[in-house]
């Protein structure tokens, strides 16, 4: 798979999870066999039927309607794919994906926080994305 490919493969997969919340459409750009384990708020799942009990229960089921991603920086490697995204929400609703605290709590933090998921493939050469990928805006004195 080239660079160019598994950069139209991740922008396909996050379309499905933050603009569609299509659950089966997000599985069908995975591998057979997809995991994934979210260490600090200790969920996750492995193979279709996990990721689809996963994503439905977990991820693409509670996220908040106004939702949504801006990518910092993207790095392509031989065979994964990191990106640094700015996810904005209204805490509006328990999200067990990404913290396991209160509204209250988000709001001390003023709503943004930083995620910096990899995804694997098979591809070749690596490639860094250009400076047009970094359209963040800086949160507090330290730019993201």
């Amino acid at each position: 798979m080239t660079p160019e490919d598994m950069k139209a493969l991740w922008a396909s997969h996050c379309r499905y999870e933050f603009e569609l919340r299509d659950v089966e459409g997000a599985l069908s750009t995975m591998v057979d066999d997809p995991y994934l384990w979210n260490i600090p708020t200790m969920c996750g799942g492995r193979g279709q039927d996990g990721m689809r009990r996963y994503y439905r229960d977990n991820f693409v089921g509670t996220m908040p309607a106004d939702a949504g991603i801006s990518s910092v920086s993207l790095t392509v490697g031989v065979d994964q794919i990191a990106e640094e995204v700015i996810l904005t929400f209204t805490h509006d609703r328990e999200m067990p994906w990404l913290l396991r605290i209160e509204r209250s709590q988000v709001q001390l933090l003023g709503g943004a926080l930083p995620v910096q998921p990899v995804q694997g493939f098979a591809g070749p050469v690596p490639v860094r994305a250009d400076d047009e990928q970094r359209k963040a805006p800086y949160l507090g004195s330290h730019p993201l």
